[in-house]
């Protein structure tokens, strides 16, 4: 058979096979450039099925140019391929090949379910590149993805669960165990979880508790949360995995409004009640209303007695209480309160938001706005409470005194990074009251257009001596002392800080120490801005050229002189642990935007550090 003949049978079978490379060259023959088949020159191949091969091929052998033509191809090129080319006539060569065709080896295009319930990962040529186990009791291979039966979770699905669901035709014979067989109430699925050690999902929807503490009173219908046991809400009610979740899409309400609608009078005292190491997380709490006797009189919201959940990603809203805590009340409890908002509450007596009673929780990127108390209007610490209280805010909250957070009876608590704005206090203390011997440490704080009688920014009252560092206060306004009110025996540390702008109708814009001749108080200020001025070490009445105070922006423009103006000994302990290093000994490490605390020859005054010197 001619050469020609030859050539035109493999290019026919070339059409009908899978992934062969036809190539020519301007000669008419394959893998020719045009010379006579016996030299030893430089060929360029080029496949025409979009394989692109650059590399330099000496043809020593003779024949018409295949490559499997039993002569010897050196190949001269670098590289690593991506694949062998092993469809028809292809080179199997250690260099880089683009290979655009429809068939690329190594390259997962898809993943199937194997008979044996594992994961078949498949490149575009139908090969499997890979078998994922999903080796589980209760789990298996679905959709081509590794995952639990229903009822279970975790990653080695171990986790059972247990579904609630509002809207359902019916519940009579559900277990709990699915979507399409979940629960009505929160508390029957709270029970089977607790007996079968599960986890709870909660679809979106309106709940209302229903065990009650006292069965001859209605209004002690609670949630009563079970120990060790975790609950989400945020749920559409078909998700497989709790990442699917989204509680701001998909709120999930725990309503106390358990009688005539509207009608607070009638509705529940407790509408939650925590147990120890019991999760919620994902829920809208709300129209609580402890008004009855001790112990309904507190914890309206939610009712934490002696027990430490973990409670995350909830908004407690529109809840009263006659005593303490009208949206969280905590006593000789000590939970992780995280990325929750606490809003619009009311409490007669104390913390609007939050009280804390012989209680040191820990409460960490959460919002206080609008909450309203006699005392403390935000939160309320008493009787040695001592929480951290890390990335918070406080905003137009409203007291008779402590308008954003009050603390008394020696508690202590850790304040760090956290922005106090617009409360108020009718008395004293717009953002922040100590007294009876309450000795806060307050970090990288912001207190700005707070007002209050004495103390617009902070009052320090009876023997309470916080200590304030890289703190700014400014623009706050109270009769006597603007930023700072002390008295009888109250003598903060007040160090690296910015005073600058609050007004006082009688005396003390910036700082105010009430006089006695019984119980003085004697401050100690030292490296920081006072305007007006100040005596201690290292203190300056200059400008510090914040960069728009009238639009909120407190960092520090390049020209302040609170730049590198502070001291580095005074940097309190990482009691935060802002680094999440387990290390609370070391120096505070950031400022309040994250950033180094200590950049250049010291730290700067005030809560934010300049961070563009060379």
């Amino acid at each position: 058979m001619g050469i020609f003949m030859t050539k035109r049978l493999f290019i026919i079978i070339c059409l009908l096979a899978t992934g062969c490379q036809l190539i020519t060259d301007f000669d008419g023959y394959l893998y020719g450039d045009g010379d006579s088949e016996s030299d030893t020159g430089t060929d360029t191949v080029t496949d025409t099925d979009s394989v692109t091969d650059t590399n330099s091929e000496t043809d020593t052998g003779s024949g018409p140019g295949f490559g499997s033509d039993g002569d010897t191809d050196t190949d001269t090129g670098t590289g690593t391929d991506v694949s062998s080319d092993s469809d028809t006539y292809g080179y199997a060569d250690t260099n880089v090949d683009t290979n655009t065709d429809t068939c690329q080896f190594q390259l997962e295009a898809s993943r199937i379910c194997t008979v044996d319930g594992n994961v078949q990962v498949l490149d575009q040529c139908n090969a499997t590149i890979e078998i994922i186990p999903c080796a589980s009791v209760n789990g298996g291979c679905e959709d081509g993805e590794c995952g639990c039966a229903s009822g279970w979770s975790g990653d080695n699905c171990d986790t059972c669960l247990v579904y609630v669901k509002s809207g359902l035709a019916s519940y009579e014979g559900n277990d709990g165990r699915s979507w399409a067989s979940a629960l009505d109430t929160i508390q029957a699925a709270l029970d089977v979880a607790e007996i079968l050690e599960c986890e709870v999902w909660v679809a979106t929807g309106n709940y209302l508790p229903t065990k009650k503490l006292d069965s001859a009173d209605e209004r002690t219908a609670t949630i009563q949360l079970a120990s060790n046991v975790a609950i989400y809400g945020g749920f559409v009610g078909n998700e497989k995995h709790r990442r699917e979740r989204d509680s701001v899409t998909n709120p999930t309400i725990l309503s106390g409004d358990i009688g005539i609608s509207g009608d607070n009078t009638d509705n529940a005292y407790h509408v939650v009640t925590g147990a120890d190491n019991a999760t919620i997380d994902g829920f809208i709490i709300t129209s609580g209303n402890a008004n009855g006797s001790e112990p309904h009189d507190v914890g309206g919201g939610m009712l934490n007695d002696a027990s430490s959940p973990s409670v995350t990603n909830c908004t407690f809203s529109n809840n009263r209480a006659f005593t303490y805590g009208a949206g969280m009340c905590n006593l000789s409890s000590s939970p992780l309160v995280t990325n929750c908002i606490f809003i619009d509450n009311v409490d007669v007596i104390g913390g609007g938001g939050m009280s804390n009673n012989a209680s040191s929780p820990v409460v960490t990127n959460c919002k206080f706005a609008g909450n309203e108390a006699d005392f403390g209007g935000g939160m309320y610490n008493r009787d040695n409470s001592s929480p951290t209280v890390t990335h918070c805010t406080f905003e137009n909250n409203s007291a008779s005194r402590g308008g954003g957070l009050r603390n008394s009876l020696s508690s202590s608590p850790f304040v760090i990074n956290c922005v106090f704005s617009h409360n108020s206090a009718g008395d004293s203390g717009g953002a922040m009251e100590n007294l009876d011997s309450s000795m806060p440490t307050v970090t990288n704080c912001i207190f700005t257009g707070n007002s209050a009688y004495s103390g617009g920014g902070i009052a320090n009252r009876f023997s309470s001596s916080p200590r304030i560092t890289n703190c700014t206060v400014i623009k706050n306004t109270a009769n006597s002392g603007g930023g700072i009110f002390n008295e009888s025996a109250s003598s903060p540390t007040v160090s690296n800080c910015i005073l600058w702008g609050n007004t006082a109708t009688e005396e003390g814009n910036e700082i105010f120490n009430f006089e006695s001749d019984t119980e003085p108080s004697t401050p100690i200020v030292s490296f920081s801005a006072i305007q007006g001025g100040y005596s201690g070490d290292g203190n300056i009445d200059m400008d510090p050229r914040v960069v728009n105070s009238d639009k909120g922006n407190f960092r520090l423009s390049s020209d302040s002189p609170c730049i590198n103006a502070g001291s580095l000994g005074a940097l309190p302990g990482d009691a935060g642990d802002l680094d999440s290093d387990d290390n609370v000994g070391e120096n505070t490490p950031f400022d309040l935007d994250g950033n180094p605390r200590h950049v250049g020859a010291s730290v700067d005054m005030g809560a934010y550090e300049y961070q563009d010197l060379e």
